[in-house]
């Protein structure tokens, strides 16, 4: 039973992975999209100004310098202002024809997946 014991243990201490550091910018870019679809859902602006405050607290925290900090906070702007006010339309949708009743032909917007706003 010995051999089995040891064969499982050093299976196991293989398998453990390393913690990866958080990365600011990949924080940066959740908490924008996450922040700016409640903000664009209605939720109460108290409460994204108060989860805004603890999103860049991480992100000053994760940081390893000021200038990834400062990346990190440009890049929380733009991705919050772009999920909290889409554009009505955007480039990935189109007009396609599609046949109507008899010889009309209506037109429609067809969104891509992912839609726009």
């Amino acid at each position: 039973m010995r051999p089995t014991l040891l064969v499982a243990t050093a299976l196991l201490l293989l398998n453990v992975a390393v913690a990866k550091a958080a990365d600011p910018i990949g924080l940066a870019e959740t908490g924008a999209f996450l922040l700016g679809n409640a903000h664009r859902c209605g939720v109460p602006t108290a409460r994204v100004e108060r989860a805004g405050k603890v999103i860049h607290h991480l992100i000053v925290a994760a940081s390893s310098d000021p200038t990834e900090e400062d990346t990190a906070a440009s890049r929380f702007a733009e991705i919050f202002m772009a999920s909290a006010y889409p554009r009505s339309r955007c480039s990935r949708c189109t007009k396609e024809k599609i046949p109507g009743k008899g010889s009309a032909v209506e037109s429609r917007t067809k969104v891509s997946p992912g839609g726009c706003g």
